[in-house]
């Protein structure tokens, strides 16, 4: 089972992107989905029927696998807390990126790019499902298998691209909630910088700077003016069924999920779960980035295409 909660939506735009995010992980699964909603601003009545309408445009085989829990009262602000505080369940590993991140980062580094029977050590994963998400990347064109080698060009990848092909990563976005005080993306840079220096073991071990921040460590003179939001990439292992996002609130304790994925957020965690990671060290700064192919991701998420080229100019310079 699937589970997806959705805290208080002020509209039925948030229960839609909620229903569409759980349908998608459904058509990649035989698991059945049940959306929770919780303390719904509008009526349950509404909800009800924006469920019930929307159902019908879905696929018949993934619609019969998918299930609403309404709970229309909440007890306090504290119970609410607990539900954002609770891990939540991850969809499984989406291999057809975490191959096309693999590929992108030996073309930006100029590396030999892996073998078949090397990308199946290098994510941990058997040979089945990493074959068949090669098979749709190279039907897709983002990935060609010429003279034996697997290669995939930076400069050929976009959003549009990623999203026909299904090889979006997974986020998870958080927003500041209701009554906490908002902080800028700067002051949320500098306690990430604190924290990313954590030791092996530790929660925030497992995270690294990504997007804008990432990129000016690699670009510094990148046309970027200012840092719209703070991205980072967290490295879970792919057989991790849940994430704590109890981690994220050591950013800023107003911190929550922002469930509705068309809303902006001033913080972005992109979950990679293979078995390489890429993560550098500025020895300088004593802080964690990500890899270039992982920054050139967070820059198209963001949508600065200009800045995306521009950076792989530079890297290519």
């Amino acid at each position: 089972m699937i589970d997806r909660t959705l805290l208080r939506p002020r509209s039925t735009r948030d229960l839609r992107a909620e229903m569409l995010l759980l349908a998608a992980d459904l058509a990649s699964s035989d698991e059945h989905g049940r959306l929770v909603v919780l303390g719904p601003v509008i009526s349950p009545q509404t909800v009800q029927q924006e469920w019930d309408r929307m159902l019908a445009a879905i696929d018949g085989e993934v619609r019969n696998r998918l299930s609403l829990t309404i709970q229309p009262d909440m007890d306090s602000r504290s119970s609410l807390h607990r539900d954002t505080r609770r891990p939540v369940r991850l969809s499984p590993p989406n291999y057809r990126y975490e191959i096309l991140r693999i590929l992108l980062e030996a073309d930006l580094s100029g590396e030999q790019p892996p073998t078949i029977s090397q990308l199946n050590e290098l994510i941990g994963a058997s040979q089945t499902p990493i074959r068949a998400a090669l098979d749709e990347l190279k039907a897709s064109g983002l990935v060609r298998y010429t003279a034996g080698s697997l290669q995939a060009r930076a400069e050929e990848i976009s959003l549009d691209a990623l999203a026909r092909t299904r090889a979006m990563p997974l986020t998870m976005r958080f927003r500041f909630e209701l009554g906490a005080i908002i902080k800028s993306p700067a002051q949320l840079l500098e306690r990430a910088r604190s924290l990313l220096q954590a030791r092996v073991g530790e929660p925030w071990s497992v995270m690294a700077l990504s997007g804008v921040s990432a990129a000016q460590i690699d670009v510094p003179a990148i046309d970027i003016a200012g840092v719209p939001r703070i991205d980072l990439i967290a490295v879970i292992d792919r057989k991790q069924k849940t994430f704590d996002t109890t981690a994220l609130r050591r950013l800023d304790d107003g911190l929550e999920l922002q469930q509705n994925v068309l809303e902006p957020a001033p913080v972005v965690v992109t979950l990679v779960r293979s078995r390489i990671t890429r993560i550098r060290q500025d020895v300088s700064a004593g802080l964690r980035y990500a890899s270039k192919s992982d920054v050139l991701m967070s820059l198209l998420d963001l949508g600065l295409r200009e800045q995306a080229r521009q950076y792989l100019r530079v890297l290519r310079s």
